[in-house]
C-alpha cells in the first residue's frame, strides 16, 4: 500500500545544537552493542565529508560486491534476479553496527543502486535514510551533521511519498527525528513502527536504541528480552546495557555472554560493561583479565566519555557507578 503522508517542514529543527538535542560526539557509543566496532573513539577520525563520493566498496564477510554497487549475498550470482525487497533486505542486514561509518556508506551506495533499479520501491529510500542519520548522529561537527541530516530527511520524504504505512519507513522517520534532537517525537514514532513491525529485528534494534539513549531502561528490557534457545528473539547485547544500568549485574553479564555466543562481535564499550559486571558479582579475576584485553585491543578507549556524552540528560550517577566498577576491575585511564 502506498501513502502520501507528508513530513512537516522541520528543517529548522535539524540544528542539533539546540537545547535538548544530544551531544553527538560519541553520543552513540553504547550502540556498538548491536554488532560491534573497534575503538569507539576511532570513528571520529574515520568520518570524512559525506558529500564526497562514497569510497569503493570493501569486501565484507556477508556480501560480495557487484559492479553496480549492489551488495549481494555470497550465495548469489550477478545473474540471479532479486526482487527490490530482497535487495533492500541485504542492505538492512548489512547496516549493523550502525557506528561503522564505512558500513553505512556501503549501505547508502547499495540503496541508491536499488533505487536506480526500482525507483518506486519505498524501502530502499528508508534504508538510506537510516544510514545517513546514523552517520550524522556520530559527527562531532554540528554543521556537517546538519548537511547529512538534510539528505536523510530528503530520502525519508521520498520513502513517505511511496509508502507512508510501511513500518520501516516509520522507523526511518523516528531515527531521523532522533538524530535531529526531536527526542519525544522519535520515541512515539518508533513505538508505532515497532508495534506494527511484527518482530522485524532491524526495527526492534532502532527502537531499543532510542529507548536506551533516553534512559528508558525498563522498556528496553521488555523490547529486547532474549530467549536463549531462540536466536531471533530479542537482542541480548542491548538488553545487557539496560540490565546493567538498572543494577542487575548478573542479568547483564548473562546477556553479554549470550550475545557473544550468538556471534555478536565484541567491542570496547560492551567489553568494558562486561568487565564491570564481572566485578560487580565478585568475579574479579575474569574482570581483570578482560580489562587487560581491552587495553591491548582498544588502547584509545576512554570509558569516562561514555555516559558523559551519550546520556547527557540522565543522572551522572549511572556513569560514576560504571566507572567505579570498571576501575575496581583494574582499569586506569592513564595507562
Amino acid at each position: 500500500m502506498t501513502g502520501k503522508r507528508k513530513l512537516t517542514n522541520k528543517s529548522s529543527n535539524l540544528n542539533r545544537s539546540s537545547a535538548g538535542a544530544p551531544n553527538t560526539f560519541l553520543w552513540g557509543a553504547v550502540c556498538v552493542s548491536v554488532l560491534g566496532m573497534g575503538s569507539f573513539l576511532a570513528f571520529s577520525d574515520a568520518i570524512k565529508e559525506v558529500r564526497r563520493p562514497f569510497p569503493e566498496f570493501h569486501n565484507a564477510a556477508s556480501v560480495v560486491i557487484a559492479d553496480d554497487h549492489v551488495l549481494l549475498p555470497q550465495s548469489a550470482t550477478l545473474r540471479e534476479v532479486m526482487t527490490p525487497e530482497e535487495l533492500d533486505m541485504v542492505g538492512r542486514n548489512h547496516m549493523f553496527s550502525f557506528m561503522d561509518v564505512a558500513r553505512q556508506k556501503r549501505v547508502i551506495s547499495h540503496s541508491k543502486a536499488v533505487i536506480a533499479r526500482y525507483p518506486d520501491y519505498a524501502g530502499a529510500y528508508a534504508t538510506a535514510a537510516h544510514s545517513l542519520s546514523s552517520i550524522a548522529i556520530m559527527m562531532s561537527d554540528a554543521g556537517r551533521a546538519q548537511v547529512v541530516l538534510r539528505e536523510a530527511h530528503a530520502m525519508l520524504e521520498l520513502a513517505l511519498e511511496r509508502d507512508s504505512e510501511d513500518p520501516w519507513t516509520s522507523s526511518a522517520e523516528a531515527w531521523t527525528a532522533f538524530g535531529a534532537g526531536r527526542l519525544e517525537e522519535a520515541k512515539q514514532i518508533s513505538l508505532q513502527a515497532y508495534s506494527a513491525a511484527e518482530g522485524d529485528q532491524c526495527i526492534l534494534i532502532f527502537h531499543a536504541l532510542i529507548l536506551l539513549f533516553l534512559g528508558e531502561f525498563e522498556e528496553v528490557l521488555q523490547v529486547t528480552q532474549p530467549i536463549s534457545d531462540v536466536p531471533e528473539q530479542g537482542n541480548p547485547a542491548i538488553y545487557g546495557f539496560a540490565a546493567f544500568e538498572l543494577g542487575n549485574y548478573q542479568s547483564a553479564l548473562d546477556a553479554f555472554e549470550l550475545a557473544l555466543n550468538r556471534g555478536v562481535e565484541q567491542n570496547a564499550v560492551r567489553a568494558s560493561f562486561l568487565a564491570a559486571s564481572y566485578e560487580a558479582v565478585g568475579r574479579h579475576e575474569e574482570a581483570t583479565k578482560l580489562v587487560g584485553e581491552i587495553k591491548r585491543r582498544w588502547p584509545t578507549f576512554r570509558p569516562e566519555r561514555v555516559h558523559a556524552v551519550f546520556m547527557t540528560g540522565i543522572s551522572e550517577d549511572y556513569g560514576k557507578r560504571y566507572l567505579r566498577l570498571f576501575q575496581a576491575a583494574g582499569w586506569r585511564s592513564d595507562t
